[in-house]
């Protein structure tokens, strides 16, 4: 089977970090907001305190990914699961309310792991492919649809 991705090297899916800024940002813009309240230490230390830890929580996370190699697949959580030991993948598409996007992978140890693929870049085409090639075939992506 011809694959149109390089899959020469192993699959890394890295981690967004725009969320990060996101939630700095919106602590920045509130003290700049609250800036004339010096005074009251409680308004003030709120958001500052919300801003470390929010850059803490995602600078913490930004060197979380998913890598897909020949071994296995390595967890944001770093585990390896082995490909002799994954039953099976399952991409889900979950709509409603809040719509995400999920890969579910169940191993024959009765181990569930559920990545939630919303915060990474990830090529949707690109991690079928890899998920194909390095299992050699034992292991399919099943796409699902959840209402």
């Amino acid at each position: 089977m011809r694959y149109p991705f390089n899959l020469s090297e192993p699959l890394v899916i890295p981690r967004k970090k725009i969320s990060t800024f996101v939630e700095a940002g919106l602590c920045i813009a509130y003290i700049w907001l609250c800036w004339d309240m010096l005074s009251e230490r409680l308004v003030f230390g709120i958001p500052v305190g919300l801003f470390f830890y929010f850059l803490v929580k995602g600078i913490r996370h930004w060197h979380h990914v998913i890598r897909i190699s020949e071994q296995g697949i390595t967890t944001p959580k770093r585990k390896l699961l082995l490909w002799n030991k994954i039953l099976y993948c399952r991409y889900v598409v979950v709509y409603g309310r809040y719509t995400h996007v999920e890969l579910f992978l169940r191993t024959n140890q009765n181990y569930n792991e559920t990545i939630l693929l919303d915060d990474y870049f990830c090529n949707h085409r690109e991690l079928r492919a890899a998920i194909a090639f390095y299992s050699r075939g034992k292991v399919e992506l099943e796409s699902k649809e959840e209402f």
